[in-house]
């Protein structure tokens, strides 16, 4: 979960717009070490084109945001 404390676990939701191939995703792993807040997504090879991408903090149900809502969106051209 990413999160520093048991009562912090969550999830970080990724959500694609736009682009072909580009598919949701839902990390649950901090990258390269716990309590780092840093995660990692592999695209899949079929990702491409002109994508809006979303990252939004989610409970461990990875459904539900977190209270108040924290999220930041980026474009991205991807070849």
């Amino acid at each position: 979960a990413v999160g520093v404390a048991g009562t912090d676990a969550g999830v970080v939701k990724l959500t694609f717009t736009g682009g072909a191939g580009c598919v949701d995703a839902v990390i649950s792993t901090e990258t390269p070490m716990k309590g780092s807040g840093e995660v990692e997504h592999t695209l899949p090879t079929a990702c491409t084109g002109s994508v809006s991408i979303k990252a939004q903090l989610m409970k461990a149900d990875g459904m539900t945001p977190i209270a108040p809502a924290v999220s930041t969106t980026i474009a991205a051209t991807i070849q």
